[in-house]
């Protein structure tokens, strides 16, 4: 793309045929590219029409048969993108305008909400690069009404504190540093393993320490390695809780190759 040049995109899925009948997904936006110290902003709407999933209009089991007829869901989404590589920063806006929703309530029953949700969203994607240290970015504000089955955290972040470098001769590249990723308490849906599936509660607000990870990767030619140290936090205080009565994994250690051979 040029300088100062205008960009536009539209594209529509639709199904004609089968289960999905009627079903489709419209995506459209337009923007603007300016010089490379302004970079470059696009105003987006999507629009979606689902059926609801199988396992909710059909269970069976040895014991018991549950059949319902949904309306289609349907997902509106306003959204504003400002891109600046210059600045190695990245905006995003979203809108969502969420009807007829399907989710299993707190007595594990398949229903639908039958008002309209509006969800807020608003991320930040901000990377700094300082010599061979490297500290990226990632922070989301979000807001949901209390009074619905969508229950999401306010805040939450995720960054990358690295050491990034080519070393002995410049034949050999490594990154060694930290992952942390932290969310506000909020209340997680419960998970059902008779249906398969996650259902609403509102008793239980699930709070958690920040996640902390170390890692160290290198890479020469074609072969990669990686070690990883996850849950570092776990060594010093309780399991996080996935969700209600499911902890996560304990601290581990994890080894990754990736070697390309060419004959």
């Amino acid at each position: 793309q040029a300088e100062k040049e205008w960009i536009y995109h539209a594209d529509l899925k639709s199904y004609f045929t089968g289960n999905a009948i009627g079903n489709f997904l419209l995506q459209a936006k337009a923007g603007r590219k300016f010089n490379e110290k302004i970079g470059e902003i696009t105003l987006g709407f999507s629009q979606t029409l689902q059926t609801a999933p199988y396992i909710f209009s059909y269970f069976s089991s040895n014991y018991f048969i549950h059949q319902n007829s949904f309306s289609k869901q349907t997902i509106s989404d306003i959204n504003l993108n400002y891109q600046n590589n210059y600045l190695k920063t990245n905006i995003q806006f979203h809108y969502y305008l969420v009807g007829n929703y399907f989710y299993r309530d707190t007595n594990l029953m398949a229903t639908q909400y039958n008002k309209i949700v509006p969800i807020l969203q608003l991320q930040l994607n901000k990377n700094f690069k300082i010599k061979t240290i490297a500290f990226d970015n990632q922070i989301l504000l979000q807001y949901a009404s209390t009074n619905t089955p969508i229950q999401l955290p306010v805040f939450a972040s995720r960054h990358r504190l690295a050491y990034e470098n080519k070393i002995l001769k410049k034949k050999l590249l490594i990154a060694t540093g930290f992952d942390f990723r932290y969310n506000t308490p909020y209340f997680a849906n419960d998970y059902a393993p008779v249906f398969l599936n996650f259902v609403t509660q509102y008793n239980y607000k699930l709070s958690n320490v920040p996640q902390c990870a170390f890692f160290f990767n290198f890479n020469v030619k074609r072969f990669r390695a990686s070690i990883a140290l996850d849950q570092l936090q776990q060594l010093f205080t309780r399991n996080n809780i996935n969700y209600s009565n499911y902890t996560a994994q304990n601290f581990n250690v994890r080894f990754g190759l990736y070697w390309t051979f060419i004959n």
